[in-house]
């Protein structure tokens, strides 16, 4: 029997020139550029997510200065509020003590009367101011006597 290779009529139809000096090196011209492509775009991508953290971290950091920025602010308004508060409610217990001490001024001055006795007193007013009616009212009557009931009649 004879082999297929040694047989001259045998020849291969499918890639005899599949190997050649010239195919080679295309080959390996193109698996470098691919390579070179595939280097460029995998640096591009780490630069660009190096870009994306710097910005993330730049807008973080602009973020927390606003934040304290807005901290301080709102402590220094409270502190101005809690001030005013205290400046608002030493005038009301100052201006309590005065009213306090001019009431106690005028309690005082009554107390003492001046010398003028309570009698001596109601003898300028001629009517009381509430119901109007004379000092000397002692409880009598403006119906007429007359008109009181005797038991056993039926007059009036």
């Amino acid at each position: 029997m004879k082999s297929r290779s040694s047989s001259p009529a045998y020849q291969p139809v499918f890639g005899v020139h599949e190997n050649t000096p010239n195919k080679l090196q295309t080959k390996r011209e193109r698996a470098m550029q691919l390579y070179q492509e595939q280097l460029a775009t995998a640096s591009d991508r780490k630069q660009c997510l190096k870009l994306h953290l710097a910005r993330m971290k730049e807008e973080d950091a602009k973020l927390l200065q606003r934040n304290k920025q807005e901290l301080l602010e709102d402590l220094k308004s409270s502190r101005k509020e809690k001030a005013n508060a205290r400046k608002e409610l030493e005038k009301y217990w100052l201006d309590t003590i005065q009213d306090k001490h001019a009431h106690q001024f005028y309690e005082n001055q009554a107390r003492e009367g001046h010398g003028i006795l309570l009698q001596d007193q109601c003898k300028k007013y001629l009517r009381c101011d509430q119901c109007q009616r004379r000092r000397e009212n002692k409880g009598t009557s403006n119906v007429l006597s007359e008109t009181r009931y005797i038991s056993g009649s039926r007059l009036m």
